[in-house]
């Protein structure tokens, strides 16, 4: 077998006989008329078909024989490239390590979180509240939304209920719908308004011209 590089001979054929040898394998090197494939280390990896390893980057590791290199997951890092684990961060209340980190310091925590430091992750700040604070260590900064808005999970701020719709108390994850034969004109609105009588409008109505539908036929 005279195997190229990238290649490798199987196992029982000699050196020198006929064959261009077997693509090399993921998570292998292949030097080339070698009788035999190397394993890839721990901290690298490899396509099909190499003739060398490649290094994990910084946020990144492997175990050996690996056709690819696995992220950092939330609370841990590797600092440096070809790392074969990740460490954990112990970070300061503030901060926090995010996915891939690079870094034992992490970074600031973001608005819509907060963040109690040592390797836990951020926390989402609950839906109908919002935090514009960075750097936030407890859910104390985490408000409720007033009355006419609300917040998903996560939120650095509280957004208007659109028209058609409303939120008439603190702290709404989502707005609700006008019921039939009422409407809200503006954003932000905590009630909506009832049609003249005898006429109806079907639910997320956002004008008086939507009650266009006589009660009685309904």
């Amino acid at each position: 077998c005279t195997a190229v590089a990238g290649s490798h001979c199987e196992a029982g054929s000699s050196y020198g006989s006929s064959g261009a040898g077997t693509i090399c394998p993921f998570g292998y090197f292949c030097v080339g008329g070698a009788q035999d494939k190397e394993r890839c280390a721990a901290g690298t990896y490899s396509d099909s078909g190499a003739s060398s390893c490649l290094d994990c980057s910084a946020g990144t590791y492997s175990a050996a024989v690996s056709s690819t290199c696995a992220d950092c997951e939330a609370g841990k890092y590797s600092g440096a490239p070809a790392s074969p684990t990740c460490a954990e961060c112990n970070v300061d209340a503030g901060r926090f390590c995010p996915r891939r980190s690079v870094s034992p310091d992490g970074a600031v925590c973001t608005t819509g979180f907060y963040c109690p430091g040592g390797s836990s992750d951020r926390e989402a700040c609950p839906g109908g509240t919002y935090s514009a604070d960075e750097g936030a260590t407890s859910n104390s900064t985490c408000s409720e939304c007033i009355a006419g808005k609300f917040a998903s999970e996560g939120s650095a701020e509280c957004t208007k209920c659109g028209p058609g719709t409303i939120s008439s108390a603190l702290g709404a994850r989502t707005c609700v719908q006008c019921e039939p034969g009422k409407f809200s004109v503006s954003a932000g609105s905590v009630s909506c308004t009832s049609c003249p009588a005898g006429k109806t409008s079907v639910s997320g109505s956002v004008s008086e011209a939507d009650c266009n539908i006589d009660s009685d036929s309904t």
